[in-house]
């Protein structure tokens, strides 16, 4: 049989969530012997990372030997990979430790592939592409594309007094039809809006669909009649990527 590129799978500051999404995925069973793994804690013994043609890396840069370790792996590999919000935006761990940095904001990056944790679907295209070597690409649109809820019916200003949906709204009414925040206008699509599905507001884990998100973020901001605690949105709106328009 004939092997493919061969695979590191790295974990900074963060949780095991998105190693194990990749672990999990249905099409890396189907795909396991087309991709070598060089190094992954969760399915090898290496106790140290060799070298191997795609390095995909998980979690925040805490610490300085993270730093110098992504150094190393990005000149070592031909292609390195950011999986999850905390190694492309800084996600959760930015809001623990305040020196965390995201992956792009050390070394040059091939790849992100957003979500906490990367959805199931994007991560079977990513690797379904790469042994392929087809072409992948993240979704363009937003989460209300695939929100299973009525379209915002209200014209601005739309009133926004809750973080979590009052226990009278509606089950197929948009979150910000009953004064709820929700960030799917604004959120990168391809998760399948399962938040949304299972009751819970749009958090804007999958970061935004276009890169002027400060702007993006600036006017969708603008078009609610906020009456929030300015710390509570902050921490509402900067959760996964940090910000600084308010």
């Amino acid at each position: 049989m004939e092997y493919g590129e061969r695979w590191a799978v790295i974990q900074l500051s963060g949780c095991s969530g998105c190693p194990s999404a990749v672990f999990s995925s249905p099409v890396l069973q189907d795909l396991v012997y087309s991709m070598p793994v060089a190094y992954f804690p969760m399915v090898t013994d290496s106790q140290r990372v060799l070298s191997a043609d795609i390095a995909v890396v998980s979690g925040a840069v805490c610490k300085r030997a993270e730093e110098e370790l992504l150094k190393r792996v990005r000149e070592s590999c031909s292609k390195l990979v950011a999986l999850g919000t905390c190694a492309v935006y800084g996600g959760v761990v930015s809001r623990e430790v305040e020196s965390a940095k995201a992956v792009p904001e050390v070394v040059e990056v091939d790849q992100v592939i957003p979500g906490c944790p990367p959805p199931e679907k994007l991560v079977g295209e990513f690797l379904i592409a790469e042994v392929s070597g087809g072409e992948f690409r993240l979704p363009s649109y937003n989460v209300c594309k695939e929100c299973p809820r009525a379209p915002l019916r209200r014209k601005p200003p739309i009133r926004v007094r809750y973080l979590e949906p009052p226990e009278e709204l509606q089950a197929k009414a948009c979150f910000l039809d009953h004064e709820t925040l929700c960030l799917g206008p604004v959120t990168r699509g391809g998760c399948g809006a399962v938040c949304i599905e299972l009751g819970v507001p749009c958090h804007g884990c999958l970061g935004p669909p276009a890169k002027s998100y400060t702007s993006q973020l600036a006017n969708f901001l603008s078009i609610l009649d906020i009456q929030l605690e300015k710390s509570k949105l902050m921490q509402f709106v900067s959760r996964y990527i940090r910000v600084g328009v308010l």
